[in-house]
């Protein structure tokens, strides 16, 4: 999601300046089993960590031909990963006297890429605006880089990606948007160990309603359903997917001149017998926004 983004008009252009988040590499996993030796078993205890994450800033531009404008945006990708791996043994359970030392290791990955998207956004009559862009990345380069030392190089193709959208006013006082796209992670021939790549297909939809209010500030009310392929599954499963309903609330302040909205997502991904895994998710959001007009 966007983290940070302004835009600036001038006459007929646009400029804008974005930072995204684009992957969360955050996570840990701690299990515990038995190491079994010729000279005894010890149980243990292992805890995996990651901590990093892959963001991007971008630059773009817009020119507006009456109804339709059409913009160019240019972004550098860059990202940090730290790999963490220690398992503790207890005595072998034989011999409380027979012991053995900890292992553990550490490494560390530096992310480079650049994105170029370009796109059109279209009016039609006073009530619809239809949208279309197409994404291009370079190849994601990953440089382990663990102590200061340069160890290895790799390069990940990244996919093309297209999507569009749009929106229309229903009546006085409702709007509709409806979303879609495909990513072609498939054509990366992506493969490290059992995980293979996919191509996605997305569609999302909301509706909002406009007549709350409170005072003078408008309260929109919004309600929405999205689902979308997941790009990486374990091989010989089915293609993970993920689905979720969201509803938010919306606050115009100082006649638009600032705004609020938080939203709340409650979804699920996955059935474990065709795919593997599954797990249920919510997520709270809030957003705001500030316009110097």
């Amino acid at each position: 999601f966007v983290v940070v983004q302004s835009a600036v008009p001038v006459q007929r252009w646009t400029f804008g300046l974005n930072i995204n988040a684009e992957t969360d590499l955050d996570w840990q996993v701690v299990f515990q089993d038995t190491l079994e030796t010729g000279f005894g078993d010890y149980p243990y205890r292992e805890n995996r960590t990651h901590d990093g994450s892959i963001s991007s800033i971008g630059l773009g531009g817009a020119y507006m031909f009456g109804a339709l404008a059409v913009g160019l945006e240019g972004s550098v990708i860059s990202g940090s990963l730290r790999q963490v791996f220690r398992r503790d043994f207890e005595p072998a359970i034989e011999d409380p006297t027979n012991e053995i030392l900890p292992a553990f290791g550490e490494s560390r990955w530096a992310f480079s890429g650049w994105r170029l998207r370009g796109g059109v956004t279209g009016r039609i009559g006073r009530r619809a605006i239809l949208s279309a862009a197409v994404t291009k990345y370079s190849q994601l380069s990953a440089e382990k880089d663990t102590f200061g030392i340069r160890i290895e190089t790799r390069k990940f193709d990244m996919p093309l990606e297209l999507t569009l959208g749009g929106s229309t006013r229903i009546g006085e006082h409702f709007m509709l948007a409806l979303a879609g796209g495909w990513k072609g992670w498939s054509s990366t021939d992506f493969t490290v160990l059992d995980v293979e790549s996919s191509d996605v297909l997305w569609a999302g939809g909301g509706l909002e309603y406009a007549a709350l209010r409170i005072g003078n500030i408008p309260l929109p009310l919004r309600a929405g359903y999205r689902f979308t392929d997941l790009p990486f599954h374990s091989a010989g499963f089915e293609q993970l997917s993920e689905q979720a309903f969201t509803f938010g609330l919306g606050a115009y302040i100082a006649g638009g001149r600032a705004t609020l909205d938080l939203a709340f997502d409650f979804g699920s991904r996955g059935d474990f017998p065709a795919t593997g895994s599954a797990e249920r998710f919510s997520r709270l959001s809030l957003s705001m926004g500030i316009s110097g007009r």
